[in-house]
C-alpha cells in the first residue's frame, strides 16, 4: 500500500511538474524574503535571464526603476493578505537589453504547510501594453485636436441625435455650457422649421467628408446662425455615431447676399446710364448733322465758285475744311449706328452666311483691286441671327482687312469657321499691319485706335459696333495679332 501511494505521488509530481514546466507563462515559488524557491524554464525562455544570472543581479535590478516601488509594495499587500489573489503590471528589463511588460497575479499562501511561500505567475504583453500606449497616445493627440479645433465639433448619436461631446469652440460658440449641451439633442439646437427636415433626412456617409449642406441652427440666446455641416462616421463607446463639423457661415452669407443685391443694383443703373447716355448720344449725333451739312455744303460753294480767286494755300483750307466735315458726317453715323444697335430688336431668322460675304466682298472690293487681293473663302455653315446686323459684323470685319492689309503687295484674306461645343465660330483673317496684342483691351472700345488717323482712315467705332452686335446674339467677339504680320478677328453664334 505504501508502495502504491508513493508510486501515485510520483505520478502525480511528474504530471504537475511536466503541466508547469511547459507552460508558456512565467511561474514562480519565493518565500517572505523574496527568495526564488522554485522559477519555471518560461522564466527564462521569455526573459534570457538563467536562474544563476537571476541571482547574480537580484529580482529588483531586473525590474525598470520606476517599476521597483510599485512591486515592493504589491508583494507587501500579497503577504498582508493570504490567500488572496493580486494582480498588476509591471515593466522588466530583458537580457538583451530592451525592456518588456509583464502582467500577472501573486498570492501568498505561507500558511499553507504544502506550499509555505509566495507563488507568481506572469505572461509577457509587450505586444498588447505598447499597442495600448500608441492607441492612448494618438486617442490624447485627436483628443488634443478635437478640443483646441477652432471650429465647433459635436459627436453625435447617430439614432437618438443625442449629444455625446462637444468641444470647447461649441461651449463658445452657441453660448450653453459643457453639461447642458450634453443633455440636449441637435433638435434642440435648430429651430422648428428645421427639425422636420433633420427628421426627414436620411444621411448616408460615402465619403470621409461628407458635406450635409447649410443648416440653421439656434444659440442659446437665440441667436440664428447659418451653419455649413459636415459629417463623419465615428466609433464610439456604444456603437458609431457622427463627428459633425459645423462651420459659422452666416457672415460668409450676408456678404453674398450684400454683393448680389449690390451688383443687381449696379446692374440697374448700368443699363439705366447706358440708355440716357444712348439716348444722349443719338440727339446729339442727330443734331449735329445739319450744321454739318451747312459747313460741308458752303465750304463746297466757296471752293467751287471762287476757286480762281484763291491761291493754293486757301484751297488746301478749303478741302482740309471739306474732307473733315465728311469724317465728322462718317463718325455721326457711325455713333447713330451704336446707339441704334442698343435700342433695336433682334429679328432672328436662319442666314445664309455663304451669300452676306460674297455681297460684302463684292461692294467693298472694287474690280481694279481684285488682282491684288486673294481672297479665300470656307463654305460657310448656316447660322441663326438678324440679318442686317450679321451682315453689318462682316462689312466691318472685311472692311477692316481690306484696309489694313493695303500696304501689303500682295493682299490676302480669308474667311472660315468651325465648331466648338455649341457654338459656331467665325474668323476673318489677314496679312496686314496687325497689333500689339498688350494693347488689346483697348481693341473693342469706342474711338479706340491702335493705329493713327495718318497710318488708316477710321472713326474707332466699327469693331464697337461688332462686340455690341454679337453679344446681344450672345456670343463672343475677340481677337489675336502680331505687329506687321497680320490680324485674325473671330466672334461666335449659338448653334441653334
Amino acid at each position: 500500500a505504501r508502495k502504491e501511494a508513493e508510486r501515485r505521488i510520483e505520478q502525480n509530481e511528474k504530471l504537475f511538474r511536466a503541466l508547469v514546466e511547459n507552460d508558456y507563462s512565467m511561474t514562480s515559488l519565493m518565500n517572505e524574503k523574496m527568495e526564488t524557491i522554485y522559477r519555471s524554464p518560461a522564466n527564462e525562455m521569455i526573459t534570457g535571464w538563467t536562474e544563476e544570472e537571476r541571482k547574480q543581479k537580484g529580482i529588483y535590478e531586473l525590474i525598470h526603476p520606476d517599476f521597483r516601488e510599485y512591486h515592493k509594495k504589491k508583494m507587501q499587500e500579497v503577504i498582508a493578505n493570504p490567500g488572496v489573489p493580486v494582480k498588476y503590471e509591471l515593466k522588466a528589463l530583458h537580457k538583451n537589453g530592451s525592456h518588456q511588460w509583464l502582467e500577472g497575479v501573486s498570492v501568498s499562501k505561507l500558511n499553507d504547510p504544502n506550499v509555505k511561500g509566495v507563488i507568481t505567475n506572469l505572461h509577457e504583453v509587450t505586444a498588447r501594453v505598447t499597442a495600448e500606449k500608441k492607441l492612448e497616445q494618438s486617442e490624447k493627440k485627436y483628443r488634443h485636436l478635437f478640443e483646441n479645433s477652432p471650429m465647433p465639433m459635436f459627436v453625435v448619436d447617430r439614432n437618438n441625435h443625442a449629444i455625446l461631446d462637444v468641444n470647447d469652440a461649441v461651449v463658445k460658440h452657441y453660448g450653453y455650457s459643457r453639461s447642458e449641451l450634453l443633455s440636449l439633442t441637435t433638435l434642440d439646437i435648430i429651430p422648428e422649421a428645421e427639425r422636420i427636415k433633420l427628421l426627414d433626412s436620411n444621411f448616408k456617409i460615402i465619403d470621409v467628408n461628407h458635406n450635409a449642406g447649410i443648416w440653421q441652427h439656434q444659440k442659446k440666446d437665440g441667436t440664428l446662425i447659418d451653419v455649413e455641416i459636415t459629417l463623419s462616421n465615428v466609433l464610439f463607446e456604444d456603437g458609431i455615431a457622427y463627428l459633425v463639423l459645423a462651420n459659422d457661415v452666416t457672415a460668409q452669407l450676408q456678404a453674398e447676399q450684400n454683393i448680389l443685391k449690390m451688383n443687381e443694383e449696379l446692374e440697374q443703373k448700368v443699363k439705366e446710364r447706358t440708355s440716357e447716355l444712348e439716348s444722349f448720344t443719338y440727339s446729339v449725333s442727330h443734331d449735329l448733322r445739319a450744321p454739318l451739312r451747312s459747313i460741308d455744303g458752303f465750304a463746297q460753294l466757296l471752293r467751287d465758285k471762287y476757286v480762281c480767286n484763291l491761291d493754293d494755300e486757301a484751297k488746301q483750307y478749303m478741302n482740309i475744311v471739306i474732307n473733315s466735315s465728311k469724317k465728322m458726317a462718317q463718325l455721326i453715323d457711325d455713333l447713330l449706328m451704336f446707339s441704334h444697335i442698343g435700342k433695336q430688336s433682334l429679328q432672328k431668322t436662319k442666314l445664309d452666311l455663304n451669300e452676306i460675304v460674297t455681297s460684302v466682298c463684292s461692294e467693298l472690293i472694287k474690280p481694279n483691286d481684285k488682282n491684288k487681293i486673294e481672297l479665300k473663302i470656307e463654305q460657310l455653315p448656316e447660322a441663326f441671327g438678324d440679318l442686317s446686323t450679321i451682315k453689318q459684323v462682316f462689312i466691318n470685319l472685311i472692311s477692316n482687312a481690306v484696309k489694313y492689309s493695303n500696304k501689303k503687295e500682295q493682299q490676302i484674306i480669308e474667311i472660315g469657321s468651325y465648331l466648338k461645343e455649341n457654338e459656331i465660330i467665325f474668323y476673318i483673317k489677314d496679312n496686314g499691319a496687325g497689333f500689339n496684342m498688350k494693347f488689346y483691351d483697348k481693341l473693342f472700345g469706342v474711338f479706340q485706335r491702335l493705329h493713327t488717323a495718318k497710318e488708316f482712315e477710321g472713326t474707332g467705332v466699327g469693331l464697337s459696333i461688332v462686340h455690341r452686335i454679337i453679344t446681344k446674339h450672345g456670343g463672343k467677339v475677340w481677337a489675336e495679332g502680331k505687329e506687321n504680320e497680320g490680324a485674325t478677328f473671330y466672334f461666335s453664334l449659338p448653334n441653334c
